[in-house]
């Protein structure tokens, strides 16, 4: 919670959000966040997806609409508000090491 509403790139994992459900209680919080859709190519621009957070055993109790854009190389950026949709929630990143954005 906090940020600065912008677009955003994260270096650390591969640099992507998850695509399935995590565990509820991962990502270092109560209520995860995972990406419902797939990235987008870099010819396809900026896209929308649907950010989902995990309560229990809803895996996607709460929802909004966000703009991601893949600028290639695996460097994927995403235009995130000052809170995912649930103030308890936190934006989760994919914990592989593979693709590390630098």
């Amino acid at each position: 919670n906090g940020l600065t509403e912008g677009w955003y790139q994260f270096t650390v994992g591969n640099g992507g959000m998850p695509k399935t459900a995590p565990m509820p209680k991962s990502c270092r919080t109560t209520y995860p966040t995972w990406l419902n859709g797939a990235d987008p190519s870099p010819g396809e621009g900026v896209v929308q997806r649907t950010l989902c957070v995990v309560n229990g055993v809803n895996t996607c109790q709460w929802q909004k609409e966000i703009n991601v854009r893949n600028c290639g190389n695996n460097k994927m950026l995403y235009y995130l508000t000052t809170s995912p949709p649930y103030v308890y929630a936190r934006y989760c990143v994919e914990d592989s090491m593979d693709n590390v954005c630098k």
